[in-house]
């Protein structure tokens, strides 16, 4: 069988693409090393979510960085995107939108506020929560505190904001034996087995809270109220309690985001999609600029996947769709060129095996540091060199107490090769980002902004900017130019690329 449409990855951009195809009539096949990292998401999709009004940070965004995955594209383009994916999980996970797909403003497990462009319904209620709120804990679920989020909240003059708690023993049903109760409830602290339960018992719950919510407007719980029947649990408690209900994103795993993933695996079934989940693709067969299958590591022996288009979605750093080594990055599929748009630096070997001879290779030693200087800051802060930049031994951390983001690094200096201060491997260094001028703190960090630079129809380009594919397509990740963290853009940019790398490859496939 030859498909149409060959889709590496099953992250969001990838499902995104693959319910385009498909509603292209397109012959569509989905394939996954494993589970997508929509199962950690919070549920909350960002467009710009760094400032309160999106369009602008947007334009911002791409006019100071003119290779950034939004300048690929037409703002109507996004629109039209962020409308066909509305509708596609409008059944069982349905999302919501303000006019002009403008950011909403919602409170976070630690007290904050954050902006999103698109919000699932059980977390709808959050962006219009006013007067009082009650904030409901469970007892013994460690992944959230209620206290904790109350007075993060009062801290903004939110003064109506209280919190309660209840015990997972109410959570009993009739007939239930000691030992079922000591298993099941004593030690429910996995998010899905309490959203299982939450499903079969939700009405013990309102039971237990309908003499707690008098005054109070809405209710907040974590994001636990279900998993595949989340809106009854949700829409059921409403109608018990006479106040509106919101979910609060929690630590991974995240119900939101294995409802999205669900939903969106569904969708594809539905209208006729293959999905080949848990095996990785070895390698592809490339004739010039062309793409006529990739090989898959199935068991047993190799399975080969023909197309007549591709679309590369594998994700980034974490996802596993860019390599990093020591001593060079490289994408993982078709070995395309990788670029750090913080760094024109980088060189290239050739190989008789990649596509149009060659690849490409980082050389970190050449190219900026992974967080660079900022010369126009009197604070001392650390700069990553070549021999520091081993991601085992550089650890992320967020201060949530003092609202400070830091950056611990523990790594062997290496005398004059670094260009910042040398750190003692026993003696971990701290990097204060709350030091930094907050107007440049998206050009501090440029690891993430690692990927493969693509032409306007998705296709990815050599370093002279020539197609080196002509039937592949990228979307996501794998796409150079951006910090979807800091910019809070990646779900915005996964669902508008893999919206549009859908279209042009299914415009392909038609012409074969």
């Amino acid at each position: 069988m030859v498909y149409d449409v060959v889709i590496i990855g099953a992250g969001l951009a990838g499902m995104t693409a693959a319910l385009k195809a498909l509603q292209q009539g397109m012959k569509t096949i989905v394939v996954s090393a494993g589970a997508s990292a929509m199962e950690s998401m919070s549920g909350c999709l960002d467009l710009c979510g760094s400032a309160e009004k999106p369009w602008p940070a947007l334009r911002s965004l791409v006019s100071e960085n003119p290779g950034h995955p939004y300048a690929l594209l037409k703002e109507e383009e996004i629109h039209e995107a962020l409308l066909f994916f509305v509708e596609q999980t409008k059944g069982s996970c349905p999302y919501h939108y303000q006019d002009g797909f403008n950011n909403f403003c919602i409170p976070t497990a630690f007290g904050n506020q954050r902006y999103t462009c698109l919000l699932p319904e059980g977390q709808l209620a959050a962006a219009a929560a006013e007067g009082r709120v009650l904030v409901v804990g469970l007892k013994g679920y460690r992944d959230f505190c209620a206290e904790l989020m109350v007075e993060g909240m009062q801290k903004r003059g939110f003064k109506g904001w209280q919190a309660a708690e209840v015990d997972l023993d109410c959570l009993q049903l009739p007939g239930s034996g000691a030992a079922d109760s000591s298993r099941s409830l004593n030690n429910l602290n996995n998010n899905v087995e309490i959203a299982v339960r939450l499903e079969n018992s939700w009405q013990l719950l309102a039971e237990e809270l309908s003499g707690k919510v008098r005054g109070f407007g809405s209710i907040a719980f974590p994001a636990l109220l279900g998993l595949s029947q989340h809106l009854q649990v949700k829409r059921g408690l409403e109608e018990s309690l006479g106040v509106k209900v919101f979910e609060v994103p929690t630590l991974p795993p995240s119900l939101p985001g294995m409802r999205l993933a669900r939903t969106l695996t569904a969708g594809v079934r539905l209208l006729g999609g293959d999905l080949l989940q848990g095996f990785p693709v070895a390698a592809a067969d490339l004739k010039g600029r062309i793409c006529s299958s990739v090989i898959v590591n199935t068991p047993g022996r190799p399975r080969r996947v023909k197309g007549k288009s591709f679309i590369l979605a594998t994700g980034g750093v974490l996802g596993g769709g860019i390599q990093v080594e020591r001593e060079k990055v490289s994408e993982a599929v078709f070995h395309l060129p990788v670029i750090n748009p913080a760094s024109e630096a980088y060189t290239q070997e050739t190989s008789d095996t990649q596509p149009c001879g060659t690849q490409a290779k980082h050389n970190l030693a050449d190219s900026d540091a992974y967080i660079q200087e900022d010369p126009n800051d009197a604070q001392r802060h650390w700069q990553i060199t070549e021999t520091e930049v081993e991601l085992g031994n550089v650890e992320v951390t967020k201060d949530v107490t003092e609202n400070r983001s830091s950056v611990i690094l523990q790594a062997v200096p290496s005398g004059d090769e670094n260009r910042g201060q040398s750190l003692n491997v026993n003696e971990p260094a701290i990097v204060d980002f709350s030091q930094l001028p907050t107007s440049d703190l998206r050009h501090q960090t440029s690891i993430f902004k690692a990927g493969v630079r693509a032409n306007k129809l998705m296709q990815p380009l050599a370093v002279d900017g020539g197609v080196l594919l002509e039937n592949v397509f990228c979307a996501g990740r794998i796409l150079a130019g951006y910090d979807p963290f800091i910019e809070g853009s990646g779900a915005g940019v996964a669902i508008a690329t893999g919206y549009r790398a859908a279209v042009e490859a299914g415009r392909v496939a038609e012409d074969e």
